[in-house]
């Protein structure tokens, strides 16, 4: 019954690091963009690898502007991902939806997790060519 926000995200073109840098490299890229995600979370808030290259963070008592300065934070944590792990031949981006839940809403986990996964693929196709963002803020070269 408390207020949150559900961020789902997707490492847009993962399908190519692993196709040019190979599975080690893919599944290297995982693990550190998990461990990041949940290097960036307050205790409390709770982040999952869905599958794939999906990922979901829960944050607790977060309202619209929490959760967008969240989801900025982790941008530009898939900026980082692209300088390690990606190329001009597979750039690595990032993905996301924000599903915000209030104390009296009676939507269920799946609902709410359909609400935040929808509104990550609107962003996708929003920004089919988006480059990652930098630390400060732009776009990568």
């Amino acid at each position: 019954r408390r207020p949150g926000a559900l961020l789902f995200i997707d490492l847009n073109n993962f399908k190519a690091v692993n196709d040019h840098r190979g599975h080690a490299a893919g599944d290297e890229a995982l693990r550190a963009f998990g461990q990041a995600i949940t290097e960036e979370c307050r205790v409390g808030d709770l982040v999952a690898r869905l599958g794939g290259d999906e990922f979901a963070v829960w944050l607790e008592e977060t309202d619209a502007q929490g959760a967008a300065v969240k989801a900025h934070a982790l941008r530009r944590i898939g900026a980082d991902m692209h300088l390690r792990f990606g190329s001009a031949v597979a750039p690595l981006g990032v993905a996301m939806g924000i599903a915000l839940h209030g104390p009296d809403d009676e939507e269920s986990v799946p609902d709410l997790i359909a609400r935040a996964d929808a509104a990550m693929y609107r962003d996708k196709a929003a920004f089919p060519d988006r480059l990652p963002m930098t630390k400060s803020g732009g776009s990568a070269a």
